[in-house]
């Protein structure tokens, strides 16, 4: 996890750079529609693992939970994931603990929970979303996760309490604000000519074609 710290007390805004593919393949043919262009993105590793001490909260283009400046006693600078139970009493100093998943009782809400012990945090991790622990047999550990899959994890697997919380997504999306996403309009395929789309051509028939030509139920 040394690939996630930093020395210094530097806040590191800029991260790590993520390169976008634009809906291309190695050899420039479109394999995803309606994708490319919008801003450029800046991607911050997180530890999972170690325990800090808050210094400020910030939020992240590429989450939708906020992530925490943390410290730990050796100095260490890294980003963290906050939950809930933390953002109630939030203040410069306050501790984000990392525990194992077998010191929570049976019921209790945890995220950023990892396979395995010393691992990065796999599940739970998007703002509202948490796992429910359903019990605790011998080294394993039963959770239903958000999707409602219930799965098992090692009893010594490493995990937050609560849930991440993060911003409000607003819904109402205008044009403009989709292309800065990277999201390029999407073309009906009824306005397109018949050599272009199955559905190409159509002035008032209600038949619809699949994308093999077939007849698409409705």
């Amino acid at each position: 996890m040394k690939k996630y710290t930093f020395k210094n007390g530097v806040l590191p805004s800029k991260g790590t750079g993520f390169q976008s593919s634009a809906g291309r393949n190695d050899k420039g043919k479109i394999t995803v529609r309606f994708t490319g262009g919008g801003f450029k993105r800046n991607f911050r590793l997180l530890n999972f693992i170690d325990t800090g001490y808050i210094q400020s909260v910030h939020t992240d283009t590429n989450r939708s939970s906020y992530i925490a400046w943390c410290k730990n006693i050796s100095g260490e600078y890294y980003y963290k994931i906050v939950s809930a139970v933390v953002m109630k009493h939030l203040q410069v100093g306050s501790i984000l603990l990392v525990k194992i998943i077998k010191s929570f009782p049976v019921g209790s809400l945890v995220s950023c929970i990892s396979i395995k012990s010393w691992s990065e945090g796999l599940f739970a991790r998007s703002s509202g979303s948490n796992a429910k622990i359903i019990k605790h047999e011998g080294f394993d550990t039963v959770i239903r996760l958000p999707s409602g899959v219930i799965i098992r994890v090692k009893s010594n697997s490493l995990c937050l309490e609560g849930t991440p919380l993060g911003l409000v997504k607003n819904k109402s999306l205008t044009a403009g604000s989709s292309r800065r996403k990277g999201i390029r309009p999407c073309v009906s395929g009824t306005s397109m000519n018949p050599i272009d789309h199955p559905n190409g051509g159509k002035t008032r028939s209600s038949k619809f074609k699949n994308i093999f030509g077939g007849l698409a139920k409705t």
